[in-house]
């Protein structure tokens, strides 16, 4: 999906929310090339409460990820 967003529909820039915690969807994220920007404090609402996340992106002028290109044809 994102070589398809990045790539065919020419989006610049994607963004994916992770509470900071949640260290297997972090771990993913950076495999396939999302860089960690920063933590969010109170960026979303979840139940009662505010919880921080911290912000991953991946832009389509990006360079490979481990070996694979994320924009590749």
């Amino acid at each position: 999906m994102t070589t398809w967003a990045l790539r065919d529909l020419g989006v610049p820039r994607l963004q994916l929310y992770v509470e900071p915690w949640n260290t297997a969807s972090a771990r993913i994220a950076e495999d396939i090339g999302f860089r960690r920007e920063g933590l969010l404090r109170g960026r979303q609402q979840v139940g009662d409460e505010r919880r921080d996340m911290a912000v991953y992106a991946l832009l389509n002028s990006d360079g490979p990820a481990h070996g694979r290109a994320v924009t590749a044809h």
